[in-house]
């Protein structure tokens, strides 16, 4: 009672003052923890647990280790630990690893999630099926997802919009459109989500008629209050479409708070087409939302140099330079695996910019190419072998726009 009050340290009082603690006991305390995002004191109490833990134990920390920085991989890592200590995972479990393994690009590891839910009977779960469709559109296995989609039982609003997402984000704007009719002729109601989708997959192809056209269906025919995500979709789509004086009075009359990702796409816009003063207002809009963001001072940057004015450009840069430092350069060995974070500041020259930062090893080699000043973090974490025998390698990358990055790797060996 105390924790779902939020008095989590009325809670951890009275643990304390229970002098036989079984496991129920334990496992709500932790998720006390993990849900409230100390997931530090729920690891800790994890480490000092005097019974047996249990799958809600580990189903706990694993949640909680998602909502954290890295997290997506320490959860990965979190269960290999469970594995090890022989325990079997359920579908909360599944759940959580199917968003970690997309949140990392990790495919081999999805697709080794799918068969343990087939094999185990997980996979009849809705939120399971949904998850993993969801989870293969994000690697791009577009295939994939549509079998496990067309095998699902029960389609509701969700496993449609994962879906019609999945085509959304690997650019298959017409299909991810002609998912959504197929789902309207099946009588399942849209939500917020499956409209972002839509407008998403209208962005890709520069429909911006059809955008609007969503739009205005979403609020007035199927009741669906518009969000700041759905505002910025639609900035965006006009952006693409050269509408930007559109899209900034779409901007004005927002009803919601206007995000960094509405005056980023205008920002973006103005600088493929050359207009000067809407991308001064969004390129100012953009250094009081987000002041350590390089790539809106490139863009601004940018669009000065397209329009013959080095000296404005140059004092951008300038205003970039001093809120940045030059190289930033972590290596970190986990326990049971390695993690490894490089953070890359690189600045275009003439011709092609090259950073060749190696591991201690000398086994990994990174090439970037970029076309800004930008910054890129590469992770890798390299984990104790699966139940397959094998090492699970997992790497993800940040892209900021401007940003071209080429990888090249070879084995890390502890």
């Amino acid at each position: 009672m105390y924790g779902k009050c939020i008095s989590i340290s009325y809670a951890r009082q009275l643990f304390d003052e229970i002098t036989e603690r079984n496991a129920v006991v334990w496992n709500s305390m932790i998720s006390l923890y993990a849900h409230s995002n100390n997931v530090s004191e729920a690891l800790e109490l994890f480490q000092i647990m005097d019974v047996m833990p249990s799958v809600s134990s580990f189903n706990s920390i694993i949640a909680g280790l998602l909502e954290t920085k890295d997290g997506f991989l320490k959860a990965i890592a979190f269960y290999r630990r469970m594995l090890v200590m022989g325990f079997k995972p359920n579908s909360i479990t599944v759940l959580a690893l199917l968003r970690a393994s997309s949140g990392v690009a990790a495919l081999n590891f999805i697709k080794e999630i799918h068969a343990f839910s087939i094999r185990n009977y997980i996979s009849l779960n809705p939120q399971v099926g949904s998850g993993t469709v969801e989870a293969y559109g994000k690697c791009g296995c577009l295939n994939s997802g549509l079998l496990v989609f067309n095998s699902m039982n029960v389609r509701d609003v969700v496993a449609w919009s994962s879906l019609i997402s999945a085509y959304a984000l690997q650019g298959e704007a017409k299909i991810a459109l002609e998912t959504f009719s197929l789902m309207e002729m099946a009588k399942v109601k849209p939500d917020g989500i499956t409209f972002l989708a839509v407008l998403k997959a209208c962005s890709h192809a520069g429909l911006a008629d059809e955008a609007w056209m969503y739009f205005t269906q979403m609020q007035n025919f199927y009741g669906v209050a518009a969000n700041s995500d759905h505002y910025a979709c639609l900035v965006d789509v006009l952006s693409r479409a050269g509408r930007l004086y559109e899209a900034y009075e779409v901007i004005k009359g927002m009803p919601v708070k206007v995000i960094a990702k509405a005056w980023g796409a205008l920002l973006g816009a103005c600088r493929i087409y050359g207009e000067l003063e809407l991308g001064k207002i969004a390129g100012q809009a953009l250094f009081e939302l987000e002041p350590e963001n390089p790539a809106n001072y490139v863009l601004l940057a940018k669009l000065y140099a397209s329009l013959g004015r080095p000296e404005e450009a140059q004092r951008i840069t300038r205003e970039m330079k001093e809120r940045a430092s030059i190289v930033s350069k972590t290596i970190r060995k986990e326990k049971k695996g390695y993690e490894i974070t490089i953070t890359i500041y690189i600045g275009r020259n003439r011709g092609r910019s090259q950073i060749y930062p190696k591991s201690k090893s000398n086994n990994t080699i990174y090439n970037a190419t970029a076309a800004g000043i930008i910054w890129i973090d590469i992770k890798w974490l390299i984990l104790p072998p699966g139940p397959c025998g094998h090492p699970l390698t997992l790497r993800t990358e940040h892209m900021e726009r401007e940003v071209f990055f080429l990888c090249r790797t070879g084995h890390l060996r502890g």
